[in-house]
């Protein structure tokens, strides 16, 4: 019998995030969720089809970012995030992955943490269809990793039915005054 080879450890943030996203369940300490959208584009000039953009938006739980000290009174955030597209048979369609350094005042900092960190990502789609949705992020600054996923089924914006985008719903607050 030969022994099993143990199973490497990450190293690098790329391959943390691949991991992650390779999880069948969502990974890490850190929260997130994903919404995905999607809306028709315009017109091709020459072929008169409208293909499709999905957007995931993805919100970090702001309680779990780690801000670092700056400079000039500022806190750094540093953050990675991966994106993938897979076929409705698991497929891989596309990804982004890209890493994001922002310097903000205590207010935004504050804000950021009440609110959390909300990021779109665009991916244009080839046809109408299902799709799963996987997302990853990590923050830099602490090692820290949240995933999620998500399915979609987007329609066939081309042909004669009624087909509509995804639709965003939002709370307006209001004010009352008594005299």
């Amino acid at each position: 019998d030969s022994p099993v080879p143990a199973k490497t450890q990450p190293h690098t943030s790329h391959q943390y995030l691949q991991e992650a996203l390779a999880s069948p369940f969502a990974a890490g300490n850190m929260r997130l969720r994903i919404e995905p959208l999607y809306q028709a584009t315009p017109p091709d000039s020459k072929t008169k089809r409208r293909g499709a953009v999905l957007q995931a938006l993805l919100q970090v739980e702001g309680s779990d970012l780690n801000f670092l000290p700056g400079t000039n009174g500022k806190a750094k955030l540093t953050y990675s995030v991966l994106v993938a597209v897979f076929s409705q048979d698991g497929n891989p369609l596309g990804s982004g992955e890209h890493t994001y350094s922002i310097d903000v005042t205590p207010e935004e900092e504050a804000r950021l943490k009440a609110s959390g960190l909300h990021i779109s990502s665009d991916v244009p789609l080839q046809m109408a269809g299902p799709y799963q949705i996987r997302a990853a992020v990590r923050d830099e600054n602490s090692g820290s990793l949240g995933s999620a996923y998500s399915f979609v089924d987007v329609p066939d914006f081309n042909t004669p039915q009624l087909a509509l985008s995804s639709i965003e719903l939002s709370i307006a607050k209001s004010s009352s005054n008594s005299d």
